[in-house]
């Protein structure tokens, strides 16, 4: 090869290679997408895809199982226009917990259509079943026959981030029936080592036969460690209650 030739070629490979780093820097700053914990790619030192590392989302295992519904939706009319919904919840899992979970009661008419759905959130500890009501909701204009209930995502956590449940404690519990409505009063004692903020009480009343025959709950706030707050807890009066079978329960979830 002529040494003119050669020197020519090198001095093109030498301006390839310029340009070659020109561009690919200008790619990596100005083209090239910045990883996020968003992006369904794992990078970014992320444990897995778009969790973990720098992500706030924690990388859940594959073994963990879903939340489950215990037995059936039970439906409530404590009046001829409204309806309350009750469902009883388990996490199988003693590793983890759920700060939050979305969760939706669907309402089908005889047709098995879609008349009506009601969405919340909630919590449950590792281990945990509990309680979800849908309290004295107004019937919808299309009767319904069935009801479903489905939880639809969930923020899993190992439970040593979400531990519980809570320390607290339901006392003095009385009964007062006056007119066509019954009160349970009673208080709830907080004997964890933190404030909660809001706590639940719900009350699932039965029947003389041991079944459920009405749920009510109501809320209390900013109970303090160690301290005691009085609740009380209003339903339409049911024939044939066994008082003495009622029984209350007191959820919070941990700040």
């Amino acid at each position: 090869m002529p040494f003119r030739l050669g020197k020519q070629l090198a001095y093109l490979a030498v301006f390839i290679l310029f340009w070659f780093g020109v561009v690919s820097l200008f790619y990596r700053t100005s083209i090239k997408p910045v990883p996020t914990c968003y992006d369904n790619i794992q990078n970014q030192r992320e444990a897995g895809v778009d969790c973990g590392g720098p992500c706030a989302t924690v990388c859940v295992p594959a073994n963990v199982k879903p939340i489950e519904l215990v037995g059936q939706v039970i439906r409530f009319s404590p009046d001829p226009t409204h309806f309350s919904l009750l469902a009883r919840v388990n996490n199988p899992n003693t590793t983890h917990a759920a700060r939050n979970f979305s969760y939706s009661f669907f309402l089908y008419d005889a047709s098995e259509k879609l008349v009506k759905t009601y969405s919340g959130a909630s919590y449950i500890y590792a281990g945990e079943a509990k309680y979800i009501l849908l309290p004295n909701v107004p019937l919808p204009g299309v009767p319904f026959n069935t009801v479903d209930f489905k939880v639809e995502s969930a923020g899993w956590l190992p439970k040593d981030t979400f531990i519980g449940p809570p320390f607290l404690t339901s006392s003095n519990v009385t009964s007062e029936t006056e007119g066509n409505r019954i009160t349970f009063s009673g208080q709830v004692t907080n004997k964890d080592t933190v404030s909660f903020p809001r706590v639940a009480v719900l009350a699932i009343f039965r029947g003389q036969f041991g079944q459920e025959a009405g749920a009510s709950q109501t809320e209390i706030e900013n109970l303090l460690p160690n301290g005691t707050l009085p609740f009380s807890v209003i339903h339409p009066s049911v024939p044939n209650l066994d008082i003495a079978g009622t029984r209350v329960f007191v959820y919070a979830s941990r700040p």
